[in-house]
């Protein structure tokens, strides 16, 4: 397990549950996600998140190597449920992950559901991601969220 994945589910297994509408909320109690392209011709980087059932939000951006980590942010249970209703809606126990090369310089994103089960994991290259309404409306929350916490706008794509 990554040892930003594992720090996720440790705060909630020590701070306790906060998030309360998601109905999956003993089936999952953390949330990963990586929008992938850290060495990108581009330059936007990677984002990776953490979101735990306390509302802790840990953020790192990657580029070329060079991580900066913003550190983990309490966020208020309003928009803890608001991503956790997100993530529910994007149905990951019913996706499966891309199995087709990437086209050039394409990027994959990576999220993973971890709770008392294991870790479920799927990686979706982008344009197979931008047939499921639910998983960009997911992206598009996870993005609103890092750029309230760190004042940086993401580039998620």
């Amino acid at each position: 397990m990554k040892p930003w994945l594992l720090f996720a589910f440790l705060l909630v297994v020590v701070l306790g549950t906060r998030c309360t509408s998601s109905e999956n909320a003993t089936r999952y109690d953390a949330f990963a996600f990586a929008s992938g392209g850290a060495y990108h011709p581009e330059g936007f980087g990677e984002w990776r998140v953490t979101l735990a059932r306390t509302g802790a939000f840990t953020v790192i951006h990657d580029v070329k190597g060079t991580a900066t980590d913003y550190g983990t942010f309490d966020l208020d249970a309003a928009t803890c449920d608001r991503l956790w209703d997100a993530i529910d809606a994007a149905g990951f126990a019913d996706l499966a992950s891309s199995e087709r090369a990437g086209a050039p310089d394409e990027v994959r994103y990576t999220f993973t559901l971890t709770g008392a089960e294991g870790a479920h994991t799927v990686t979706l290259w982008v344009g197979d991601a931008q047939t499921y309404e639910a998983v960009m409306t997911l992206v598009t929350i996870v993005g609103d969220a890092i750029q309230s916490t760190t004042g940086q706008l993401p580039v998620l794509r």
